[in-house]
């Protein structure tokens, strides 16, 4: 244990060991390098001094030689430089570029390409650590006549830069190990005072920490009689401990109380689940009931809330509505019911009054539903507030029930009871309710009607002879012709075998016997064959006029039938007017 925790101290030292290290030795090197930059120019100032003090001194010593031509004494004089260690390379030439003296050049090449240019092309720049170091010159060697000064060759000359390159690198070297042993000397120093200072304190916070994690007591950690930030932590360290322990005992005196409340309140609950067992499975079946019956039922079933948005729907809305179930729930219920009122009350009236006052809604209402798929439906919609126990309604239940089928029925029964299924015309009862309803009415003082009662006459013959099937063929196309010279506010109706009644509403007597006129030249231009015989026909009218409450209905029937006995009496196929309207 005690190794582990040193390794840990150890990390943290060498951490912030590392970190002023690091910086110190930057620091360090930043001035040591400002030292050697300063004494690099130092020294080449010195090396260009000493190169301008060479080519002075040695142009003016080789001017006598190099006049006169003795090489021997030019060559005395050069050793003076090829013994100077800072000497790299001359060059000594006459006036007309012939090599005379060279140290550091290949001296066969140079006196075999005989250049005449006064440069010396082999010395290029050097660079240096801090920049460029070009330590080299080029002078005229003059010589003093009668006439004046005559340059009578060049001398060349160039210094090496290894003495500066041999010092500066002999500086850092020694610096950089200066380095190395302050740091390590710093190091352990440093590590020494931490363990002193900090580490055992810190071994003994992170050992006891270690102990409570083990589930061990808490021992008190010593501060070491320093006041410094570890001994403040450590000191709050051991209150926090102390603290600890005082609300661990509160804890376990409200444990303990805690679990007494529990173990009766845990009693209480189990009665009273016992006591609710039966009605929590009672409310459960009634549920599963509930929603089996809604399910299985095809109407469509809608709960809406206070402000209209549905919160219950069953399957068959689907089918219904041809709108998914989940997108139903959520939404207004007028946004899913497309309609056209067949009510008199309107049903979004009715359901909007209840969302915005809460008025007790009307309890059905008939509407064509017009779903996505475009088939219109005829729909009951059946509307149930839910009450509570206050008589305010926080809700409705709307049912929607198909009866399209139902609706369609009703009128096709509704169709052939007051039509004849042979010509599609209406029948006696239809023709004497239509009767009995104009003849109730109070219209103007002017206005009259007229009845007619129409007997096909040659009938009885195309039966007995052609048979029931052209009977009745001949029947349709009589009825069909005699409805094309009628107007559409006239009724025209069949009452039985070739009998046939008319009733002309808001219509005068001269307008009316020409109707019926008409209608006796259609029948009389009329031809069936069959067997190869042509049949002709002819129809006997009767006619009588009448004011709306003046006579029952059934007298102005028996007029009009006492009208149609006298136009056969008369011979058949004309038109009678009855005998009182014309006396």
């Amino acid at each position: 244990m005690r190794l582990t925790i040193l390794k840990y101290s150890n990390k943290l030292f060498f951490k912030l060991a590392r970190r002023v290290i690091m910086v110190s030795a930057a620091l360090l090197l930043l001035t040591i390098l400002s030292f050697e930059c300063l004494r690099f120019l130092d020294e080449k100032k010195t090396m260009e001094a000493k190169l301008t003090e060479l080519m002075q001194t040695y142009s003016l010593l080789l001017s006598q030689p190099l006049s006169e031509g003795d090489e021997r004494s030019i060559h005395l004089l050069t050793a003076g430089l090829i013994v100077d260690t800072d000497v790299q390379a001359f060059v000594i030439r006459d006036n007309r570029g012939r090599v005379i003296d060279a140290y550091g050049l290949d001296d066969q090449l140079s006196r075999a390409t005989g250049l005449g240019a006064p440069a010396i092309p082999p010395w290029q720049a050097n660079s240096g650590i801090l920049g460029r170091v070009n330590f080299q010159a080029v002078a005229s060697i003059q010589h003093a006549t009668t006439s004046g000064s005559v340059v009578i060759g060049e001398l060349g000359l160039r210094l090496s830069p290894q003495r500066i390159y041999t010092l500066l690198i002999t500086d850092l070297t020694m610096a950089l190990v200066l380095l190395g042993v302050i740091s390590t000397v710093v190091l352990f120093t440093t590590r020494s005072a931490y363990i002193f200072f900090i580490g055992g304190r810190l071994n003994a916070l992170l050992a006891d920490i270690r102990r409570v994690e083990r589930s061990a007591d808490h021992q008190p950690v010593l501060a070491g009689g320093v006041e410094d930030e570890l001994a403040f932590v450590i000191e709050a360290y051991n209150e926090a401990h102390r603290g600890r322990l005082a609300s661990q005992q509160k804890v376990l005196e409200y444990q303990d109380s805690l679990e007494q409340q529990v173990a009766d309140r845990t009693r209480a609950l189990k009665r009273e689940l016992e006591e609710h067992g039966v009605t929590s499975r009672q409310l459960f079946f009634e549920k599963q009931r509930v929603d089996v019956t809604l399910n299985s039922i095809k109407d469509a079933v809608f709960n809406i809330d206070g402000s209209g948005r549905v919160v219950l729907a069953n399957p068959a809305c689907e089918q219904l509505l041809g709108t998914e179930l989940l997108e139903c729930l959520g939404r207004n219920i007028l946004d899913l019911l497309p309609h056209e009122d067949s009510d008199s009350l309107s049903l979004v009236q009715d359901i909007q009054g209840f969302i915005a006052n809460g008025d007790m809604p009307h309890k059905t209402h008939e509407i064509y539903l017009r779903p996505k798929s475009g088939e219109l439906i005829n729909a009951e919609v059946t509307l149930v507030p839910f009450v509570d126990d206050e008589h305010s309604a926080s809700g409705m239940a709307v049912f929607i029930r198909d009866v399209t089928l139902q609706s369609q029925i009703t009128e096709q029964l509704t169709y052939e009871a007051r039509h004849d299924p042979l010509t599609g015309l209406v029948n006696r009862r239809e023709f004497e309710r239509r009767l009995a309803s104009l003849n109730s009415g109070f219209g103007d003082n002017d206005e009259q009607h007229v009845l007619c009662f129409l007997d096909l006459d040659f009938f009885k013959i195309v039966n007995d002879s052609a048979g029931h099937q052209a009977g009745d063929q001949v029947l349709k196309d009589i009825a069909e012709g005699l409805s094309y010279l009628l107007r559409t506010s006239d009724t025209l109706a069949r009452f039985g075998g070739d009998e046939f009644g008319l009733l002309l509403t808001a219509c005068d007597v001269d307008n009316a016997l020409r109707i019926c006129e008409a209608m006796r030249a259609f029948v009389a231009s009329y031809r069936f064959a069959s067997g190869g015989v042509d049949f002709i026909f002819g129809v006997s009218i009767g006619v009588v006029s009448f004011e709306p409450g003046a006579q029952s209905s059934k007298f102005v029937l028996n007029r009009a039938d006492e009208a149609c006995y006298a136009a056969k009496a008369e011979g058949r196929n004309r038109v009678c007017l009855s005998s009182a309207e014309q006396a």
